[in-house]
């Protein structure tokens, strides 16, 4: 396999035939009396892209009667492939044709790893036409008949690029399973406004689309098959983020994917309004990484039932500073084997708790740390906890339940007495006797209470935890920041719990 020489071409990388056409469009950048020259030209900001060896002769046909010749015998800088256009018609057409009469045509646009094992990466994000009219073209080494898999940045920072085109895979017609990643694809492509339908229909060995159109801040519309072939994908990881046009996702997005199995930032800072029911409920993977993949949406209002997959294990951050959002149903209702909450509404809009949000949640134990900080709309908490199985006798396995931080600075949270048990409950100090490791630092810390009425406390000091002890593992700060005006008996509870 090739080595690479500079980042924007690679020695002995060729494509095959030894021709490549495709289409431009030009804009004229100013009008005047006469032709308007608008650059087509490498985007060149590093050194390296200054110049390079182009070891075999190549022929350039602008497709304005113009040809530019290389003999293949000299180093030339990315300023020979710099190409103006005379014209004054607005969105004027050319056909601009590669060819090299000595059967190799240097990979114009490919980069490669230096590693001799990895497969040519197409890299046409290098040069800045205004819009590709036509397929790229299926480029392999003519050597080791490798075809391109690897689309890793091609369109990066395509300045000019306004949308992903229907016919964009047409030339894999035949390499149906080739192309196995479009990772950053399209990342920072910020013209960008919409992904037509069957962009990607020939794209059906993809494994990974993580960044592919990361901060792409025009885009605002989402083909609803734009996954639908790419059976083996299992990360869109930062597929979306940044995309502060985006208001909508298609309800069957991934509807054909059954192994997808990260979705960390996938939509974070977007702008969407609302995610579907049943949005990811048919993909089975386990445990699979959903984290963060709504965290920001400042826009977020609702969310539908059954949102995740069934065996989803954390949701920790999931809806971090989702400024909007209202829980008017639990979108959870399909998980029991939730066990990490950490920060899930962590600064959302939530002003009270859909019934039996926690109530599957595993007897083994469970991370609830920062949940709902700064949530300060939070009006109410009543009963949250109290039907969940607080460790078991007959378990072998270690319980452990964090509260740290889960209600800090809920400064409208009118505290209630049956968050965890039935306050009628004749057992109730014995609701922890099960737990191994219990954590209540700064619970239900407040600042600058505005709550609408005096609450109670849960009483928590009075029940009985681990080996028949009186305290849990940590109880610091638990009603730091309470007083009379917002807890009836704020003076009995114990010092070590304020």
């Amino acid at each position: 396999m090739s080595t690479t020489h500079n980042k924007l071409f690679v020695d002995q990388v060729y494509a095959d035939p030894s021709s490549v056409t495709f289409s431009v469009k030009v804009k004229p950048t100013t009008y005047s009396e006469g032709c308007t020259s608008y650059p087509i030209e490498p985007s060149a900001t590093d050194e390296d892209l200054t110049s390079f060896f182009l070891k075999y002769p190549m022929t350039i046909d602008w497709g304005d009667d113009t040809i530019s010749t290389f003999d293949g015998t000299k180093t030339i800088t990315v300023s020979d492939f710099i190409h103006y256009y005379d014209t004054d018609v607005e969105d004027a057409e050319y056909t601009v044709h590669f060819y090299s009469d000595s059967g190799y045509l240097p990979a114009f646009g490919i980069k490669n790893s230096t590693d001799t094992s990895a497969y040519p990466t197409l890299h046409y994000a290098r040069f800045s036409w205004t819009e590709l009219l036509s397929a790229f073209p299926v480029t392999r080494d003519v050597a080791t008949k490798y075809i391109v898999q690897n689309l890793y940045c091609t369109f990066y920072n395509f300045r000019f690029l306004t949308y992903v085109p229907s016919y964009f895979s047409d030339n894999y017609q035949q390499y149906p399973t080739y192309i196995t990643q479009l990772d950053s694809t399209f990342a920072h492509c910020e013209r960008i406004t919409k992904i037509e339908s069957g962009a990607f229909q020939y794209f059906k060995g993809v494994h990974t689309c993580k960044k592919t159109f990361y901060y792409c801040t025009k885009l605002n519309e989402i083909a609803a098959d734009t996954f639908a072939s790419m059976l083996e994908l299992t990360s869109v990881s930062n597929c979306f983020a940044t995309n502060k046009s985006l208001t909508y996702i298609p309800p069957t997005l991934f509807k054909s994917q059954t192994k997808l199995n990260n979705f960390s930032y996938t939509f974070y800072t977007t702008s969407i309004t609302e995610v579907p029911s049943e949005f990811l409920n048919h993909i089975t993977v386990e445990d699979p990484y959903v984290s963060h993949m709504f965290e920001s949406c400042e826009h977020l209002e609702t969310v539908g039932t059954n949102i995740l997959p069934p065996k989803t294990h954390s949701v920790a951050f999931l809806f971090k500073h989702c400024s909007l959002l209202k829980l008017n149903v639990n979108p959870f209702e399909n998980l029991i084997f939730i066990d990490d909450w950490s920060s899930t509404f962590d600064g959302c809009g939530i002003e009270t708790l859909p019934d039996g949000l926690f109530d599957k949640t595993p007897s083994h134990g469970a991370d609830f740390s920062y949940t709902f900080q700064d949530c300060t709309k939070l009006k109410s908490a009543a009963g949250a906890f109290r039907n969940i199985q607080f460790g078991d006798s007959d378990s072998s396995t270690e319980s452990e339940f964090n509260f740290k931080y889960t209600f800090y600075r809920c400064q409208s949270l009118v505290v209630s007495d049956d968050i965890f048990d039935d306050p009628e409950n004749p057992d109730y100090e014995n609701r922890f006797k099960n737990v191994d490791n219990i954590n209540f630092n700064r619970t239900f810390m407040t600042v600058n209470y505005i709550g609408t009425s005096v609450g109670k406390s849960p009483q928590l000091y009075l029940y009985q935890y681990k080996d028949g002890l009186g305290t849990p593992s940590d109880s610091t700060s638990c009603f730091s920041g309470h007083s009379l005006n917002s807890l009836e008996d704020y003076d009995s509870i114990p010092e070590e719990w304020k």
